[in-house]
């Protein structure tokens, strides 16, 4: 595995600057870091977007169910308000 280097950020703001076509975005159990061990892929920075409040979370609204890219399945899973919705979630 290549050396990269590994950024935690704090807000979107910071994701953005840092993000380039040579970085990838981590927000959990992702493949990601077998993947490049593997030496299948290659990233010169990788941006940990797990601690970004804003991007977790779950809103349900009328007909629409919205998840946020950090959200854990788990919180998926176990949410009223998903299960409540009579939405399909793909």
């Amino acid at each position: 595995m290549k050396d990269f280097n590994y950024h935690s950020v704090k807000d979107s703001k910071e994701a953005s600057k840092l993000a380039s076509s040579s970085s990838a975005f981590l927000a959990g159990g992702m493949t990601t870091i077998p993947s490049m061990k593997l030496g299948l892929a290659t990233y010169k920075d990788l941006i940990d977007i797990k601690n970004i409040k804003k991007l977790s979370g779950i809103k349900v609204s009328g007909k629409s169910v919205t998840i946020g890219a950090a959200t854990k399945h788990v919180e998926v899973s176990n949410s009223k308000d998903v299960k409540k919705s009579n939405s399909i979630i793909v």
